[in-house]
């Protein structure tokens, strides 16, 4: 396992589908940045976050990419038509390993929609919290604006 930030964010971008130059427009780079952040061992956190934005994924990927722990190997071929492009990935491996990537896939999907729920009921929590001081601030309002008058007509 190396720990060559650079080749982890190479080797994520070729996983995900894209070509050096496409990843570094992603990111409003040149490809010769690209290219040099590629070639570095240390990698600047958020020069990290970024490559995993303009990937759409999780900042944790790219640093904890394994190489031997990449079941599939995807590679890019398109087939150029008159009509359109095809993309077709390739997916090398055996059916107990293609099997398990899923499950550890299904796995991942569940830990975030049970975040997602954890998060939307804090939401919920918070509006709730909004509203109830909504209302005391109209309360207190009212309550300032009743002393006002009663301060005028005393």
């Amino acid at each position: 396992m190396t720990n060559h930030m650079g080749y982890k964010i190479s080797r994520v971008r070729e996983l995900f589908g894209y070509q050096q130059n496409e990843l570094a427009v992603l990111c409003d780079w040149s490809q010769q940045q690209m290219s040099k952040i590629e070639l570095s061992e240390h990698v600047e956190e958020h020069i990290i976050t970024q490559v995993a934005v303009a990937l759409k994924t999780s900042p944790d990927v790219i640093k904890n990419f394994n190489e031997e722990q990449v079941i599939s190997n995807i590679n890019n071929t398109y087939t150029n038509s008159t009509h359109n492009q095809h993309y077709r990935p390739v997916i090398n491996g055996t059916v107990d390993e293609v099997k398990a990537y899923i499950a550890r896939i299904e796995e991942a999907e569940q830990q975030k929609q049970e975040q997602f729920s954890q998060f939307a009921q804090v939401v919920v929590e918070l509006a709730a919290q909004v509203t109830d001081l909504t209302a005391r601030v109209g309360d207190l309002a009212a309550q300032v604006e009743a002393l006002q008058n009663q301060g005028k007509r005393d």
